[in-house]
């Protein structure tokens, strides 16, 4: 059962200070579905994050949560260009954090991660008494392995990993796998907690926007980062494989990224434009709506090290808009959901996706199925009302 209120130790309003710091130059629907869970619970919330480019520094309020923006923005380079980048936001985030606290203290600052070493920034603020919690969003030591490929940087972002468990009072992350992985290398299991990566239906459209339909065309839809290991090369792969079996099929790709030049690439070198339409970046209600008015959404993730400990946003996303979802078969996910509520195929095998395209394709009643089951699934303990619970009651208990 579940509530759209957070009731659990609640506290009253003003009386409870709270800071978000992450490393991102747009205010990301997950955080602001973390920032409401806190207002909810009675606290005062500030976000603290980057203007962008050619952004605005400053301050602004959005939904009762005031925004900080700092100068500047994630940028896409060498390792080095990274480190320097996150270095310079920790500097500015600590010097703001400070300023700010000096004003009014804070009673609780959560570090979103990448970068884990962004803990530092609180070091001054746990001297007046501020308590720090850190929310692991990925697990960077495999992440960076599987970008990079080098030990070096594995080793590095482990040590920064650490750092982060030991200096915070409690930690959260996105699945149980994940957890245990923390919990391995030392992390103390009772200050690590799950909070599932559901999304608040009121960021995502809130049923209020008219699905985006193509009655001609069985429609695949992916959305999000355009990364390698989000797997973008299998789908467009697994398109020419199917297009002579589903002739009306098309692949439709939402989003930004390192990989966009060779997504582009491949449509072009393999005929594939009848098939595949790239619409790159869109506002939230134009992706709401063509999420859903597709027929089946796609999480190719490939398989690492990395990605076999996470869920997708998008996935959770698809179930709760009535999307059925075909996801490559990784170890957190098929511990979340089985065969009757996830249409799985062996992940980085595109003749496997295929066969799964032209399955959901021919048979609407197993798309129906899909859709029924992973709906009970999420309904069942992995809403946003049910997580944020956990986010709130833990992160509060720590106040006492």
């Amino acid at each position: 059962m579940t509530t759209d209120a957070v009731t659990t130790d609640a506290v009253e309003p003003g009386s409870r200070r709270v800071a978000i710091v992450r490393c991102r130059d747009v205010y990301e629907l997950q955080v602001r579905r973390e920032a409401d869970a806190f207002t909810e619970a009675g606290c005062d919330v500030d976000v603290i994050m980057l203007a962008g480019t050619g952004g605005e520094a400053g301050v602004t309020e959005v939904d009762g949560v005031r925004v900080h923006r700092l100068v500047g923005a994630k940028s896409r380079g060498s390792k080095l260009q990274y480190f320097a980048d996150y270095g310079s936001f920790l500097a500015r985030v600590a010097r703001l954090l400070h300023r700010e606290g000096a004003r009014r203290p804070f009673d609780l600052v959560q570090i979103n991660t990448m970068p884990d070493f962004l803990v530092l920034a609180t070091l001054l603020e746990r001297r007046r008494g501020t308590k720090v919690t850190v929310f692991f969003k990925e697990p960077t030591p495999e992440l960076g392995y599987t970008i990079y490929g080098s030990n070096l940087v594995r080793r590095a972002l482990l040590a920064s990993e650490r750092l982060a468990s030991r200096l915070a009072h409690a930690s959260f992350t996105v699945t149980p796998e994940l957890r245990q992985t923390y919990i391995d290398r030392g992390s103390n299991g009772e200050r690590v907690h799950v909070v599932l990566n559901g999304t608040d239906l009121r960021h995502f459209g809130g049923g209020r926007v008219e699905p985006r339909r193509d009655p001609d065309r069985f429609v695949a839809i992916c959305h999000g980062t355009i990364e390698h290991r989000y797997g973008h090369d299998v789908m467009l792969e697994a398109i020419r494989l199917v297009r002579d079996r589903v002739p009306n099929v098309q692949l439709r790709i939402i989003g930004t990224g390192d990989y966009v030049d060779e997504v582009k690439r491949q449509i072009d070198a393999h005929d594939l434009a009848d098939h595949v339409v790239f619409l790159g970046w869109l506002e939230l209600e134009e992706v709401v709506a063509e999420v859903a008015g597709a027929d089946v959404g796609i999480v190719a993730q490939l398989s690492s090290p990395y990605s076999n400990l996470v869920h997708t946003n998008k996935m959770f996303e698809y179930i709760m808009l009535g999307v059925p979802c075909i996801a490559s078969r990784l170890h957190s996910v098929s511990k979340a959901f089985d065969d009757t509520q996830v249409e799985f195929y062996a992940a980085d095998d595109a003749a496997a996706l295929a066969d799964s395209l032209e399955r959901l394709a021919t048979d609407p009643a197993r798309r129906a199925e899909l859709v029924e089951n992973a709906r009970k699934a999420y309904e069942a303990g992995y809403e946003w009302a049910d997580q944020k619970q956990v986010l709130v009651r833990e992160s509060l208990a720590l106040l006492r």
